[in-house]
């Protein structure tokens, strides 16, 4: 099996901000609220996803106001027996585009494998105001990560609730439409060296001084099916995320002719 993997950029990331500290282990309610965001930064809410200790919430430009990261507050609530629950609200954020289609692609309910992280549900979307809420099983407070970032021509920001000290990448589109994914990794090392894995095939990436990557990768000639692209780096971070390759592409032009 052949596999063309090119590098196309080089690391593009903005790190607006590391906003929450790690942690010991904590009694229930003991986590203090995190907050974050710009003032006066408005966002589209584009992407969710969640792993097993981490939850990642990216933005795409608004139709109105300034594109920063939007204001945020992480709060822990009542624990619903040995879970720990937590509320991260945005203010001036939308899931809905100006003509009234849904600018979110995604499940309002996601529910990762269960080791720390169980559940990540959207509880109320109205008035520029999202709230989400994750369910813990772990004893850590998380942190919050948000970077600012461009995916090719298109500006992003993503604020990452982060349960463990290992990382977290994203993959855009998660399910390919062409020849090129964009890998984006954040609470890295920083200034480190990150092995970036498909397969069989690795390429690296350089961490800016705030731990965050960008990657844009051409993929060639994988058979259809659902793939792990990983990354690590040198001082014991590691995650992973997962990439679907459907059996006709979307956009078939795009695809290198035999």
């Amino acid at each position: 099996m052949k596999i063309a993997l090119v590098v196309l950029a080089a690391a593009l990331a903005l790190v607006i901000g590391i906003v929450a500290t790690r942690g010991p282990a904590t009694v229930a309610g003991a986590c203090g609220n995190v907050r974050g965001g710009v003032d006066g930064g408005y966002a589209q809410l584009r992407f969710v996803d969640s792993r097993e200790d981490h939850a990642t919430f990216t933005f795409g430009q608004s139709q109105t106001g300034t594109f920063q990261p939007p204001p945020y507050e992480l709060s822990e609530g009542a624990r619903e027996g040995a879970h720990r629950v937590f509320r991260l609200r945005f203010s001036n954020a939308s899931t809905v585009n100006p003509d009234g289609s849904p600018s979110l692609e995604g499940l309002a309910l996601l529910q990762p494998d269960d080791e720390e992280l169980r559940q990540v549900r959207l509880v109320s979307n109205a008035n520029g105001t999202i709230t989400w809420e994750i369910t813990s099983e772990g004893t850590r407070c998380p942190r919050v990560a948000a970077k600012r970032y461009t995916q090719g021509t298109f500006p992003r920001v993503q604020v990452v609730v982060l349960f463990a000290d290992r990382g977290a990448i994203t993959v855009e589109p998660a399910t390919m439409v062409g020849p090129q994914v964009w890998v984006s990794g954040i609470a890295f090392g920083t200034g480190a060296v990150v092995d970036v894995i498909l397969n069989d095939t690795t390429v690296t990436a350089m961490t800016t001084d705030t731990g965050a990557f960008e990657k844009a990768l051409y993929v060639f000639d994988l058979p259809p099916g659902v793939y792990r692209v990983r990354a690590h780096d040198r001082v014991g971070h590691d995650a992973s995320a997962a990439l679907t390759i459907p059996a006709q592409p979307i956009v078939p032009d795009l695809v290198p002719r035999q």
